[in-house]
């Protein structure tokens, strides 16, 4: 049995302290906005705040410092354009970020005189991109009132870049990257 992960309720302070600590914190906003020229922004960002006081990990039971704190938000800006003869024309360049972050307290001691250490760990993302789509509508073709069908000749490129951080008291800093061309063409049916 582990005495550190063993407690009893001897005042109500205590329990409301625990009870208090278990609550977490979340906001989030969105916006969009859209030009009558086929320009459209949007965007959303979110955190959440959770305190965790039921000693998980080994860590200090009731401990207001033992919190996750998760982040995530992006960006999308698209033009769209209608042309002649049944051609349309998307350009679109957007951004993502996905943060962790994880702090924990654990008593390292190993005599009966504690000696709390702050621990922690994160992670965070970005990624951001651009393309461009060129796209042609071939036929349409009635199924019934409520359907249609269209061939549509598609080709476009899209580039991506992505950049990952970690970070873990076992493992150290890690990061790691990559980037991507795409290319697209295909017909829809």
């Amino acid at each position: 049995m582990n005495d550190h992960l063993f407690f009893t309720v001897s005042t109500a302070v205590g329990a409301v302290l625990g009870y208090l600590l278990d609550l977490g914190m979340s906001w989030k906003e969105w916006a969009k906005l859209s030009g009558n020229k086929g320009l459209t922004f949007q965007g959303v960002y979110s955190s959440r705040t959770k305190h965790v006081p039921t000693a998980a990990f080994d860590s200090s039971f009731n401990d207001p410092r033992f919190k996750t704190i998760d982040a995530h938000g992006w960006a999308d800006l698209q033009y769209r354009r209608e042309l002649p003869r049944g051609w349309q024309i998307t350009g679109r360049a957007y951004y993502d970020n996905d943060n962790y972050d994880g702090f924990w307290p654990v008593n390292v001691s190993e005599t009966d005189e504690p000696s709390v250490k702050l621990f922690a760990d994160y992670g965070y993302a970005k990624w951001w991109g651009s393309g461009i789509d060129v796209e042609k509508t071939l036929a349409a073709l009635a199924l019934c009132p409520m359907r249609t069908m269209e061939a549509a000749r598609i080709v476009g490129a899209n580039f991506r870049r992505l950049s990952i951080i970690e970070y873990t008291f076992e493992k150290g800093r890690a990061a790691r990257s990559g980037t991507g061309l795409h290319n697209l063409g295909r017909i829809l049916i």
